[in-house]
């Protein structure tokens, strides 16, 4: 009978360890969507960062266009006798003053003449807003498990509330002097006070963006008889069907002219040729909306620059405008750099509130006599481990070209494991912030030795500069834990077993 009951204690406590391993988990991929987010808000500036020696400017030429289209159009077929399915051209205007065109596996910036220069290399921008779009999973599968965090993040912070009465009158509370769960509570709950708003706004747009493909299928259900692409077609404009017939590349400077004839208040910013040099090809001019929150606004063409459509993000049905709002308010791209540094902040602050969440719950599991000290250590692992494999991952890339999403996730997981094995939670907290200062300062030093002035120049500047701040804010975070852990050492040498147990 005592073997029994032993065998099933100790099922439940592997049951236990399962579900605890589970949770911490969960809470750890919130987390690196939270923190990868908070980085993202610069993807624009962290584009310019990584090619810096690129000339920027806002005005171009009369026919820089079609030649540029004609160029990339022919570079392309250098590579593969397969046409390529889209065209496109990124136009140079104040918040992104790069002229740049795509057709198939071909990318160049553009001079304001409209002779091709650089290959376009974003490589480890693309890892960023892929790590936080969709965990770097397939398509599909990650936008749809990102929207499903974003949903448990509603139901976070409603809960947060709601389990929390008193959060308002408390606002302004912290325990410093309390004990290390305490401090943690103070820390968690205070955040969640002033975070709250933007975190439901981040929980929402996120999770409408990452559950968009299955809210499709609702939507066609309930509104379109089941059928998805009209469903589609009411938020987006239609592609047109490949013929495979060749035809003249479409006139792309006729189309922004016609464009610019029909919505003059409108600025353009981007040009897509669907199926270019066929018969099937359709031009597609987007256009940013001044004052308004939706992310542009969309014309469909004819291959001679006749409009055909529009797809009504600004002026269309109140749904499809609301839907066309989501993301700019998701990545803050509404009030130019101040509300940039403002989504910076409260993303730090919500990131230290899932970080402090998180550890709550393991220090009152071990304040209760059932601690998890590898948990607590995979914990420190994963929140501190996180931005030091990313600027590894940026350090491997501009020094030996090596993948951002195999740098990162492969020491994420060693971060993880040494922190399992590592004997002192404490000593491997300092560690890996002394790790992580070494590792911003090595790529800040990086920078400028691959490209110089261009490393202090409008394009780098900004980025560089938020990593100088980086140093700076976690060499003061580690000046404070160290007089900490250096004052609980001399009071434990003073007190003995007394000492002890205040530290705890």
């Amino acid at each position: 009978m005592a073997k029994g009951n032993g065998a099933r204690s100790a099922f439940v406590r592997l049951a236990l360890n399962g579900h605890s391993g589970l949770g911490l988990t969960l809470s750890a991929l919130l987390y690196i969507v939270v923190f990868s987010g908070s980085v993202a808000v610069f993807y624009p500036e962290f584009e310019r960062w990584e090619q810096p020696a690129v000339p920027e400017f806002t005005e171009w030429q009369p026919g820089a266009i079609s030649r540029a289209a004609d160029a990339i159009m022919a570079l392309e077929a250098t590579r593969t006798d397969e046409p390529p399915d889209h065209l496109f051209i990124a136009l140079p205007y104040t918040d992104m003053p790069r002229f740049v065109v795509h057709a198939g596996e071909s990318g160049a910036f553009v001079d304001p003449v409209g002779r091709l220069g650089a290959p376009v290399n974003h490589e480890w921008t693309h890892f960023l807003t892929d790590l936080h779009l969709r965990l770097s999973l397939p398509s599909v599968w990650g936008l749809t498990l990102v929207g499903i965090l974003g949903v448990g993040l509603v139901a976070l912070v409603i809960g947060g509330i709601l389990a929390h009465p008193n959060l308002l009158k408390d606002a302004f509370s912290l325990r410093w002097s309390g004990s290390a769960r305490l401090r943690l509570a103070d820390v968690h709950n205070r955040l969640g006070v002033w975070s709250s708003p933007f975190a439901l706004a981040l929980a929402i747009t996120g999770a409408v963006i990452g559950l968009s493909q299955v809210l499709g299928f609702v939507v066609a259900t309930l509104f379109f008889e089941g059928n998805t692409e009209a469903a589609t077609e009411s938020l987006f404009l239609s592609d047109p069907k490949p013929t495979g017939e060749a035809a003249p590349l479409a006139n792309v400077s006729a189309a922004l002219e016609t464009v610019r004839s029909l919505s003059p208040e409108m600025k353009p910013n981007m040009i897509i040729v669907h199926e270019p040099g066929t018969t099937a090809q359709r031009v597609e001019v987007g256009a940013l909306v001044p004052g308004r929150l939706v992310w542009s606004e969309f014309y469909a063409l004819d291959a001679e620059g006749g409009l055909l459509e529009s797809a009504g993000w600004s002026d269309g049905e109140p749904g499809v405008q609301v839907y066309a709002s989501m993301f700019r308010l998701h990545f803050g791209h509404f009030g130019g750099l101040p509300v940039q540094l403002l989504y910076l902040l409260l993303g730090a602050g919500l990131c230290t509130c899932v970080a402090a969440g998180g550890s709550i719950w393991l220090v009152r599991r071990r304040q209760r006599g059932m601690p998890y000290p590898r948990l607590e250590r995979a914990w420190l692992g994963i929140v501190w481990g996180a931005p030091l494999v990313l600027i590894l991952s940026a350090i491997g890339w501009f020094g030996w070209a090596w993948q951002p999403l195999y740098t990162f996730w492969i020491g994420l997981f060693l971060s993880v494991v040494i922190a399992v094995v590592s004997r002192d939670r404490v000593y491997l907290a300092v560690g890996l912030k002394v790790l992580l200062v070494i590792a911003i300062l090595v790529l800040l030093f990086l920078h400028v030795a691959l490209f110089g002035l261009d490393a202090v120049g409008p394009a780098a500047r900004l980025i560089n500069g938020l990593l100088v701040v980086s140093v700076l804010l976690v060499s003061l975070r580690l000046w404070v834990e160290l007089r900490w852990l250096i004052r609980g050492a001399s009071t434990t040498l003073s007190l003995g077993s007394r000492g002890q147990a205040a530290d705890s």
